[in-house]
């Protein structure tokens, strides 16, 4: 069966609780996939040839398993293994603990791989959506020493920590991000919908020359009268540009993580972030017994800011040529002297795992602290544009009614 061609068909089924489901995975024939989906309790009711997109717009909107799934799936892995169920037995049953039709679809396949031989490792592969580099590494790892117990609780661990991470870093952008939107549709209602009123207002009360507040305010009320629509379509088409830029260009992409790095305050946090993720997930490398050489090639992986990948890239290549770690950190001049130290005190003391937990501990718990610093800055800060804004319509409105009343004769 292995030797024979397979196709993506997309499909829907019927589960045992006779829901509706609606799914991905790879068959011979149609045949080949009713087996499968019968296998895994499921019905099929149709099916079809998936297409397969091409080109840059393929990688747009990339799939992907949420962090929580992919632990429960580890999780259950790990229980069966302890109650001594074979791989397949585990692999077979574990489909059935995730909500993610995506990952479900792949422990399918995976249970079918493995089956006819391959190792888990190497049918994860297979799936980077579902399994990125460093899974696929422990899991590689684990099955050299026949210890997969540690490798489903190294995984566990691993996802536990980025799911706290991306915790984080929605804690250190969502917050800003949905104050200055509201600021910016606050300040496109008022100056669009509600000044044009006042304005009118004033027109009945005023004589003569208008303050500069008024007329200022006037002119910036008939642009966003004018051109708000057109305003708000390019905030969203310049949004939507950068995203994509981001994604399709590597230039653009590293200039603007640089930029996010010099923003003062927001780039120390997102340094920080970086750098935790490193430390934490090299930790889990090494105390896994994945050589160091090849530990910094994945750890670097998950780096989501260009910047910092490369200058891990730059110190893989430097290690790779002999020099101590501590050094080639030291070269790149993206690390703060702290950790540097800290991962040299580790190699003169041969405690290289207690200086990476000192790292990541260190880090973690200054993240925090950061990341509220820097909303408490950002929160006073818009409310002080939003007050500005105000004293600014009400100089506008109220100057020249004043005006107009010292010149009533009584």
């Amino acid at each position: 069966m292995s030797q024979q061609a397979l196709t993506l068909f997309k499909y829907k089924a019927i589960n045992n609780n006779g829901r509706a489901v609606n799914g991905a995975i790879f068959a011979i024939d149609e045949n080949h996939l009713y087996s499968q989906l019968l296998e895994a309790d499921m019905t099929l009711v149709k099916a079809s040839a998936a297409k397969s997109p091409h080109g840059f717009l393929a990688n747009l909107r990339p799939k992907k398993v949420p962090l929580r799934e992919s632990m429960r799936f580890y999780i259950q892995l790990s229980r069966m293994q302890k109650a001594g169920i074979p791989l397949l037995d585990a692999l077979f049953h574990s489909r059935l603990s995730t909500d993610s039709q995506i990952l479900r679809d792949a422990v399918i396949e995976l249970h079918r791989r493995v089956s006819e031989g391959l190792t888990l490792s190497k049918a994860m592969e297979e799936f980077p959506h579902c399994f990125n580099n460093l899974q696929v590494t422990i899991v590689r790892a684990s099955e050299q020493t026949g210890d997969m117990a540690s490798a489903y609780e190294f995984l566990i661990d691993y996802l536990k920590s980025s799911s706290e991470m991306e915790r984080r870093i929605k804690k250190a952008t969502r917050y800003p991000m949905i104050l200055t939107t509201v600021l910016v549709g606050v300040t496109i209602f008022l100056m669009g919908f509600v000044v044009p009123q006042i304005i009118g207002f004033v027109d009945a009360f005023g004589e003569g020359e208008l303050p500069f507040a008024t007329t200022s305010l006037m002119a910036v009320s008939s642009f966003f009268q004018t051109f708000g629509v057109f305003l708000v379509i390019a905030i969203i088409l310049g949004i939507a540009g950068v995203k994509t830029l981001r994604r399709v260009s590597h230039s653009f992409r590293y200039m603007t993580d640089s930029m996010i790095l010099k923003i003062p305050a927001v780039g120390t946090v997102f340094r920080k972030i970086e750098i935790a993720r490193f430390a934490y997930v090299f930790n889990v490398l090494q105390s896994a017994k994945i050589p160091l050489i090849e530990s910094i090639k994945e750890a670097l992986d998950v780096s989501n800011n260009v910047v910092i990948r490369e200058a891990l890239q730059e110190v893989h290549r430097n290690v790779l040529d002999g020099e101590p770690m501590s050094e080639a950190l030291s070269k790149t001049g993206e690390f703060p002297n702290i950790v540097i130290q800290m991962f040299k005190l580790g190699e003169e003391s041969g405690e290289f795992l207690h200086a990476l937990n000192q790292v990541s501990e260190f880090y973690n718990d200054d993240i925090d602290d950061a990341i509220d610093a820097v909303v408490s800055m950002i929160e006073p800060l818009l409310t002080a544009v939003m007050g500005g804004m105000i004293t600014w319509i009400a100089i506008a409105v109220f100057g020249p009614i004043y005006d107009s009343f010292e010149n009533i004769d009584f």
